[in-house]
């Protein structure tokens, strides 16, 4: 087993069996969903934030890499700091408008 340390949006990881994402992210990254191998899982918690507070509230997405792509589901709720690196602010109006219609009717597909 090897654990790496520092701004996992920008190491290149090589072939991985899981990934965990220890910070809010408006979607998985790239270089993430690259270095999954098959059956690797990736943790990643899809926040909604305010910039002001630097830190948001989502849910956290395990996503599989199959044979034909990948499944992806959401796991749990989350409130957590933001990703620096991994912030997209219309993704986030988005996932904040996902996010208030859950709240009233239940689960919804994500954006």
């Amino acid at each position: 087993m090897q654990v790496l340390a520092g701004d996992g949006g920008e190491i290149e990881l090589g072939p991985s069996d899981a990934i965990f994402i220890n910070a809010g992210a408006t979607h998985p990254g790239q270089i993430w969903l690259d270095s999954l191998r098959l059956g690797g899982r990736l943790l990643v918690p899809l926040t909604v934030t305010k910039e002001s507070e630097g830190s948001g509230g989502g849910l956290v997405l395990k996503v599989t890499r199959q044979q034909t792509g990948f499944r992806a589901r959401f796991i749990s709720q989350v409130g957590i700091f933001s990703c620096a690196g991994g912030r997209d602010p219309e993704l986030n109006q988005r996932l904040g408008r996902v996010q208030s219609r859950r709240r009233q009717n239940g689960p919804v597909t994500p954006p």
